[in-house]
């Protein structure tokens, strides 16, 4: 971190931030460079698209400056800002197609019956058109905090390039505090009745075990895996299974430990190359972009924490992106997919104010 002040509309403009669970705010202002990651005395930025090549350097960017902001301080500054444009959006959100998810559906349901998949999480988009200005990103950011959902609010985005990503995720791909265990979790299973018991539902818990395993298959590679056992948690609207899972590593090497998890089952599959062949035939229709990949940071001194992007609003040229996923085991039902899906998406636009034509 350095004490250079953050200069607000340069970060409007081309910035990037990232939220805590202990009410911090990690925030640098453009412009942004691409760095090797973790150069001593740099603080590197990682936004990845879900396809990561594992034979490739992933690209970090190192931005003019680094400081962390208290929850008051971060909005404080936002709400302070007034008179800005924020361009109406051009038409309402156009739905995704269902019959295109019948598709993947039906797939996996064929491919879970043949042995070759046990799990797969397609994703699908709402879209509309937009002009995202400084003005729309404060107005989004106060709805934001203005809501009474939990999670790890976090955005970076380049407006003179016309791109960016703003979201409020449930889930924590990773994080290390200095002398402190990795901390992770598996999230995975989703109801929106509070009188749902996840906890008694066969197929909701099926997810869930794949994605704990998985994890812990990979992090036990890395050091000593604690894990809670699965409960209910509530961060909004929607129940999800989780598992709190830490890690006492032998050694810490960021990169490589993110290839080695992205995409968990959460967000992948299972087997992960069988699943991920399948998503990249997918993507061909739907470009998911940087829909479910890491984001997040690391600075110099060793401390790092990276976010799942889910629950975001996506942004290329005058074109906003919704995305939601679902998890799909042998025991799934479209017509309950297809729903999980829809209440996804639709708490998003809760967060951000989105949700009505105008706004």
């Amino acid at each position: 971190m350095n004490s250079r002040p953050l200069n607000l509309q340069n970060w409007l403009n081309e910035g990037a931030f990232l939220g805590s669970k202990g009410g911090t705010y990690t925030l640098s202002e453009g412009p942004f460079e691409l760095d090797s990651g973790g150069i001593p005395g740099k603080f590197s930025w990682l936004l990845a698209p879900f396809f990561i090549d594992p034979l490739k350097p992933l690209n970090w960017t190192t931005g003019q400056t680094a400081i962390e902001w208290s929850t008051e301080a971060f909005e404080n500054s936002i709400f302070n800002q007034k008179n800005l444009e924020i361009p109406p959006p051009l038409e309402p959100w156009v739905a995704p197609s269902k019959e295109q998810f019948k598709e993947m559906f039906f797939e996996a349901q064929s491919l879970f019956q043949a042995q070759q998949l046990e799990k797969i999480v397609p994703v699908v988009f709402e879209k509309r058109q937009q002009s995202v200005t400084a003005g729309t990103l404060i107005q989004w950011l106060k709805n934001a905090f203005r809501s009474s959902t939990k999670g790890y609010l976090f955005g970076k985005w380049n407006l003179s390039e016309g791109w960016g990503v703003l979201g409020l995720t449930p889930e924590l791909f990773f994080q290390k505090e200095m002398s402190l265990p990795l901390q992770t979790m598996a999230l995975a299973g989703t109801a929106q009745n509070p009188q749902h018991d996840l906890l008694q539902d066969t197929k909701e818990l099926n997810e869930h075990d794949i994605v704990v395993n998985e994890m812990t298959n990979v992090f036990s590679k890395y050091g000593f895996v604690h894990k809670t056992k699965p409960y209910v948690w509530s961060p909004g609207s929607l129940q999800h299974l989780r598992t709190d899972i830490d890690v006492e590593l032998k050694q810490l090497d960021v990169e490589p430990l993110i290839k080695d998890l992205h995409p968990t089952p959460a967000l992948g599959g299972t087997p992960k190359d069988t699943a991920l062949e399948i998503l990249r035939k997918w993507n061909l229709k739907t470009e998911r972009g940087f829909f479910g990949a890491p984001f997040g940071f690391q600075s110099s001194d060793g401390r790092c924490q990276f976010v799942v992007t889910i629950r975001c609003l996506m942004w290329k040229g005058e074109e906003v992106f919704l995305g939601s996923g679902c998890g799909l085991v042998p025991e799934s039902q479209w017509e309950r997919e297809w729903e999980e899906l829809t209440r996804k998406r639709d708490s998003v636009k809760k967060v951000f104010g989105v949700d009505h034509a105008s706004n």
